[in-house]
Formats: structure tokens, C-alpha cells, sequence
């Protein structure tokens, strides 16, 4: 009897004594919380150290200890919170959150495919943990980033001695583009040429991942599909389902996940932004400026002067640091950089948005505090546009202790670059690298100064690439008569055929302003565009002209035309125009306006711009064969006191730049003036007049046997005045090719 007496207040005491330690494990624990949110960081370790100490199942006491050792951040800290969590399992096995962090912290460590086999084990318990499935598909996800553009290099059949040099070594040919090439040259003066490089490419081989890349992004979809299913509104799986539709360049369906996301989130800014940015992609600019501007409305001050900054779209960008606050008005910037002045929004402003959106999609490392306008590729893409194409090589490090590189090769049309990191490396911090010898941190400062940006615009359907050509004229009142004369192609904007012509609608666009940028001129109208079918067979293009009278100076022209019936086909043309003065009352020229065909208006004899009809020809091209039409203007022309008539001696010459011999000689076959004079193979001849001013136009039938570029000059001389005056005109003409039986 005492023996059960004793045996059962020794039970009582240590069942007591048992929740006396939890109890005590419990405070430590509280207390270790306290601390951390005080930011006592050293002090809560202790605490939570003795709340283990107390109980060693106290397993929440090694979660919080290993949060703490994972936010350090050093491979001490993450080892020691990996052996944490591992001790936390061992009492709670079946805990799914704590799989979770293990799985999280083995990210951090690199360990890629022990972190995965944690998430899918903490599936294991619930496999609807919409955490865990978030986390798998983040996985996948860079699985996939990881693979994209990566290129690996088998066996190659040229000598590697063949593109040696002492200078220059090129191991992998095909991650050389021209522009590789160019900096080389530029740097080192290689002996290496062009073709030989180019040999060596052909007979290289690479090998891609794209295979592995198309499974990953499957796999990612397919998890975040599933979440979606499982919490329809998840804000986090629409932006990571919609960034891998982003990353495989399915567009159509990134735009759709993002309005999805939306229409959920209406004040959601990175969501308009993001969707903004997937409409920029697909050319649908209306819709990307509304998603931009309310993402604008919705950002805080100082990260809307991040996506208004154009600090980095100028010269000497590269060197600097940091981005600098621009604060002085950039209307202007952004006026002279708008490609369509027909449509209320800027497409250049909405590009450099959506580049800025881009940058910080894909280059950001929140976890460092780092935005991705900040990094160097972050740079490039603001001021650059994406690449052309990419390249991702990886490069063995020759020593097991050592971490390899990671080149990441951006090519352009123009211009190229190179990134490298180490791997493996979480985070993918990038910067412009060296590969080859080629520094591409000095190469980029090279670049932007010949291309401190670059934007090409791009309309959703076709895009016009009408030739337009300007001449001068005096006009009144000291001003210049500025003719624009263009070739609009008939098959770049949609036509009704019917069974004898073609019929279109072009809206027109001509703006002029003046070097600040002030606009001088602005014509908007349109045209009917109606030709037979014999002239659209023949010619393929039809014509027309403008006419402004504007001050001499220097300008800035825009020519802009919309194609009605396709709503989608656009065309742009800039050029810096100097404007001629006639004002001198001394002998002048008008410009020589190149034709295809000049008819004279009506029964008036007298030849003036009025009187005749211009069949331009902006392309300056002519077919060997073809008669060349010329039209200009003789300003100031001395009369004889005896008659009151002018005498005036015209020649005209052509030179071959290419030749050693400046002058052609014999160049006519025959020449007509006015359609009235047939000189045959006269180059020059005498002229009278009643006027001080005098019009011509001639036929010029040349007499040439070589295709090629050439410069048409015409020299008129006063022979009452004693003076002259020159001016010329380049011209190409060309062997019509042989149509095949």
C-alpha cells in the first residue's frame, strides 16, 4: 500500500515538473519574440536557445532561431538554420511549414534540388498548401530562366589556329556577332578577318536547352494554374503565372492574366503597369497608355520620378553610379522623341515606361533592396530596348574551389554586350563583363556616344516606308517655298480592287519645327489614293507632294500617315531639313527637282512652277534606259540695258564619285529643253530671256554604260552679269533585271 502511495505522488511530481519545463520553454519563447520585435536580435538567440534548452521538442523555439540565422544571410547563419530545421523535423515530421523553410533556406544555400524535394514533401502533407505550391512553381520557374537562351558547344571542324591570333583568341565562334568583331579591331588591330569568322560559324555547332526550358515552364504553369483553381483571387499566382506566359513570349495570354489580375485588384499598380507593358509588346498603344497613366496615378512620388527620369537616355549614363533626379521640365525630351504626332500619346514615352516596367520584372532582387533599373542589364534594356537575341554560356571554373561564370551575350543590329556573374549564385547579379579581351564596361561608354539611346518605332500592322524627298524654292516676302514630294508603295496599305483600279484612304501628317522644337507647320489631312491598274502595275507606288513656305533655317521635319481602311498600317519619317535663304539679289538656284515625267499646264508658253506638272521621283533612282526629268529655278538674272533681255549660258555635268576621273564626258545622249529644243548631245547652251527669273525643265537621255551612284550638276553663267551659280543633285541608275521565261 505504500508503495502505490509513493508511486503515485512520484507520478504527480514529475507530470508536473514536466509542465513546469513546458511552461518555462513557453516563456523563453515569448520572450525570445518580445526581443525580436524590439529589434534585440543577439538577445532573443539567447532566449530561444534556453526555451530548446528547456524542452528539446520545443520545435517552434528552433523555427524562430533559424528565421533569425536565415536573414543574416552567411554561410555560417544558413548552415546553422539548416541544422535548426532539421532538428525541428526530427520532432514534428509532419509539419508542413517547417518542410517549407527548410526547403527555403536550402534555396538560399543554392542546394536547388534539395529545396525542391523539401516543398514537394511538404505537399506530401497537404498537397492543396498554396504556399507550397507557390514555392514549387517559383522553382520551375527559374528552372526554366536558368535554361532560357543557354547555349552549350560540341565539336567543332576548323583549326581553332585559323581565328588565332597574337592578339585574339576566339574559341566559341558563334557567340561572336560583327559587332564583336568591330570592337576587336578597333581595340587590338587583329589580323583575323571577317570571313574568317564567320568560316568558323559554319562549321560550328551549338547545342540549346530548349527542350528542358519548354518542360519547365509547363510544369510552372501547370502548378500555378492549379493554385488558381484552388484560390481563384491569388494575387501572387497571377503574377507568376502571367510572368512565365511573359518569359515564353505568349503574350497574349501575359496580357490576359494581368487583366484578370485587375479587374480583382483594381488599385493594384504593379498590375496596371505589368499590363501596360503587355500591351506595349502587342502594339496595342491606346490600351498600354491607359494601363501606364493609372499606374502612374497609383505610384508613390518618389517611384514615379524613377519611371519619368531620363537620365539614363543620355550620354554618360554608364559612368555614373546612380541615377540622377532630373527635376527641369522633359516635355520637350519627350515631344522630340515622339514618333507619331497623329496620335495623342507618345510611343516613345510609353516605350521607356514599359522598359522601365520590364527592368525592374526582371532584374530586381527585392531581398537586397535592389531595384532592376539599378543593375547594368536593368541600364542597357531602358536605354536600349530588349535584345535581338540572347546567348547564356556557362563557363567551367578549371578549380572545384572556385565558382565558374555566366556570360549572358545581348545582341543588337548595332551594338552588342556582354554580362557576366558567378554561379551558382541565387540572385543572378549581372554586370557588364569582360569576354575575349573585350572590356564591356569601356565598350558601353564607346557605344552611347554615338547611341545614347535607341527606339525604333514599330505599328501594329505594316509598317509604310514611304520615300519622301524635300526641294527648295524662293518664295515671298523672304521667305522659302520647302516642296515634299513622296512614293507611297501600294502594296504597304490596304487597297478595294476593283476590276479596273485600286482605291485606299491615307491620313497625312506634316509637322515642322523649328531647333527648339516650336512647331512651325502642322498639316493633317487625307488623301484619296485612286490608280489604275496599269499605273499601280507599272509603278507600284503613287505620288503627290506637299508645299509650305517657311523662314531659312535649319528644322526639324516629321512626315506621318495613318492607312485608313487597315487602321493598323502606319508609316513615320524624320529628317533635320536646312531650309535655303534666297534673299541676295545676286545670281541663285533653286534646288533641281529629279522627275520621272514633267508636262506642261495648259496654252501658256512661259515655263514657271504654275505651268507644269511634276511626276516626282523621291527614290532618285532611274533605269538605264530611262529618260532623266529634271526642274529648277534661275533667280536674279541681269537684263541688258540695250533689250531688257537676259543671256544666260546653262551646262550641265556628271561625275562618278567612285572614278579617278571627275568628269564624264559624252554623258547625253540627248538632251531636250522644254520639250521644244533638241540639243542630241549637247551638254551645254545659250538661253535668253525676258524675265530676271527663268524656269527650265529638260529630258537628259544619258549616254551611260555603268550602273551606279552618280552626281548630276548644273552650272547656269550671267553673261550680262558676269556671274554663275551651281547646284546639284545625286541620281543612281540601275540595269533593269531580266524577267525569267
Amino acid at each position: 500500500m505504500n508503495f502505490v502511495r509513493l508511486f503515485i505522488i512520484f507520478l504527480v511530481i514529475f507530470i508536473v515538473s514536466e509542465d513546469t519545463y513546458a511552461q518555462t520553454a513557453r516563456e523563453w519563447y515569448q520572450q525570445g519574440i518580445t526581443l525580436k520585435q524590439q529589434g534585440k536580435i543577439e538577445e532573443a538567440i539567447s532566449a530561444f536557445e534556453k526555451a530548446i534548452g528547456s524542452d528539446r521538442g520545443f520545435t517552434e523555439g528552433y523555427y524562430e532561431l533559424a528565421v533569425i540565422y536565415r536573414a543574416k544571410r552567411t554561410p555560417d547563419a544558413l548552415s546553422r538554420a539548416t541544422d535548426l530545421m532539421q532538428d525541428a523535423l526530427r520532432y514534428d515530421s509532419k509539419n508542413a511549414r517547417y518542410r517549407r523553410m527548410l526547403g527555403d533556406i536550402y534555396n538560399d544555400r543554392t542546394m536547388y534540388e534539395e529545396a525542391k524535394k523539401m516543398y514537394e514533401r511538404a505537399l506530401e502533407v497537404d498537397s492543396k498548401d498554396v504556399e507550397s505550391l507557390s514555392k514549387i512553381a517559383k522553382v520551375y520557374a527559374r528552372e526554366a530562366n536558368k535554361d532560357r537562351y543557354r547555349v552549350d558547344f560540341g565539336k567543332s571542324l576548323y583549326h581553332p589556329s585559323l581565328i588565332s591570333d597574337e592578339f585574339l583568341s576566339i574559341q566559341y565562334p558563334l557567340l561572336w556577332d560583327k559587332n564583336f568583331f568591330e570592337y576587336a579591331k578597333q581595340r587590338f588591330g587583329t589580323s583575323i578577318r571577317y570571313s574568317d569568322l564567320q568560316w568558323a560559324q559554319e562549321l560550328s555547332s551549338q547545342i540549346v536547352w530548349d527542350e528542358f526550358v519548354e518542360r519547365d515552364d509547363s510544369i510552372a504553369k501547370a502548378l500555378n494554374t492549379h493554385i488558381l483553381s484552388l484560390s481563384p483571387s491569388n494575387k501572387d499566382a497571377l503574377y507568376q503565372l502571367g510572368l512565365v506566359y511573359y518569359d515564353s513570349d505568349s503574350l497574349e495570354q501575359f496580357a490576359g492574366m494581368f487583366e484578370q489580375l485587375v479587374k480583382t485588384y483594381p488599385d493594384d499598380k504593379d498590375g496596371h503597369l505589368f499590363l501596360g507593358l503587355a500591351y506595349l509588346r502587342l502594339k496595342e498603344y491606346e490600351k498600354a497608355n491607359k494601363e501606364f497613366t493609372r499606374a502612374s496615378e497609383l505610384m508613390a512620388p518618389e517611384e514615379r520620378a524613377v519611371f519619368e527620369n531620363i537620365a539614363y537616355l543620355k550620354e554618360g549614363s554608364f559612368a555614373k553610379t546612380g541615377i540622377d533626379t532630373v527635376t527641369s521640365d522633359t516635355s520637350k525630351f519627350w515631344y522630340a522623341r515622339d514618333p507619331m504626332y497623329l496620335t495623342p500619346y507618345n510611343e516613345r514615352r510609353l516605350e521607356h515606361y514599359g522598359r522601365v516596367a520590364e527592368a525592374n520584372l526582371r532584374f530586381s532582387i527585392p531581398k537586397e533592396n535592389i531595384a532592376g533599373w539599378q543593375t547594368n542589364q536593368g541600364e542597357v534594356l531602358i536605354k536600349y530596348g530588349p535584345p535581338e537575341q540572347q546567348k547564356l554560356y556557362y563557363e567551367t571554373s578549371t578549380s572545384s574551389k572556385d565558382l565558374g561564370l555566366k556570360f549572358n551575350f545581348w545582341y543588337y543590329k548595332n551594338f552588342s554586350f556582354v554580362f557576366e556573374t558567378q554561379y551558382p549564385n541565387f540572385y543572378d547579379k549581372y554586370r557588364l563583363g569582360i569576354y575575349g579581351n573585350l572590356n564591356f564596361n569601356e565598350i558601353s561608354r564607346d557605344v552611347e556616344k554615338q547611341y545614347p539611346e535607341f527606339y525604333e518605332y514599330k505599328p501594329k500592322g505594316k509598317f509604310i516606308d514611304a520615300i519622301y524627298d524635300t526641294y527648295d524654292f524662293r518664295g515671298e516676302q523672304g521667305k522659302t517655298r520647302v516642296e515634299i514630294f513622296y512614293d507611297l508603295p501600294i502594296d504597304s496599305v490596304k487597297t478595294n480592287t476593283t476590276e479596273s483600279a485600286f482605291e485606299g484612304n491615307v491620313k497625312y501628317g506634316v509637322f515642322i519645327h523649328d531647333e527648339q522644337w516650336n512647331r512651325v507647320v502642322s498639316d493633317i489631312q487625307t488623301r484619296l489614293i485612286q490608280l489604275n491598274k496599269k499605273e499601280a502595275d507599272s509603278l507600284k507606288v503613287t505620288t503627290g507632294q506637299f508645299t509650305y513656305t517657311v523662314p531659312p533655317g535649319r528644322y526639324n521635319l516629321a512626315v506621318e500617315l495613318q492607312d485608313q481602311l487597315s487602321q493598323q498600317n502606319e508609316g513615320t519619317f524624320r529628317d533635320t531639313i536646312v531650309v535655303e535663304s534666297y534673299t541676295a539679289d545676286t545670281l541663285q538656284l533653286s534646288d533641281i527637282v529629279l522627275a520621272r515625267n514633267i508636262e506642261i499646264i495648259g496654252q501658256n508658253n512661259k515655263i514657271t512652277r504654275n505651268t507644269v506638272a511634276i511626276k516626282p521621283n523621291p527614290s532618285r533612282l532611274y533605269e538605264m534606259k530611262q529618260p532623266i526629268y529634271i526642274y529648277y529655278e534661275i533667280y536674279n538674272l541681269l537684263l541688258n540695258p540695250s533689250d531688257g533681255t537676259s543671256r544666260y549660258k546653262i551646262e550641265y555635268r556628271l561625275q562618278d564619285p567612285q572614278r579617278a576621273e571627275p568628269w564624264i564626258k559624252n554623258f547625253v545622249r540627248r538632251l531636250v529643253v522644254n520639250k521644244k529644243q533638241d540639243y542630241k548631245v549637247a551638254t551645254s547652251f545659250q538661253s535668253r530671256g525676258a524675265d530676271r527669273d527663268e524656269s527650265q525643265y529638260i529630258s537628259i537621255d544619258p549616254n551611260i554604260k555603268n550602273p551606279g551612284t552618280y552626281e548630276l550638276f548644273v552650272r547656269v553663267t550671267d553673261e550680262v552679269a558676269k556671274k554663275s551659280a551651281e547646284k546639284s543633285v545625286p541620281l543612281t541608275l540601275y540595269k533593269e533585271s531580266k524577267k525569267k521565261k
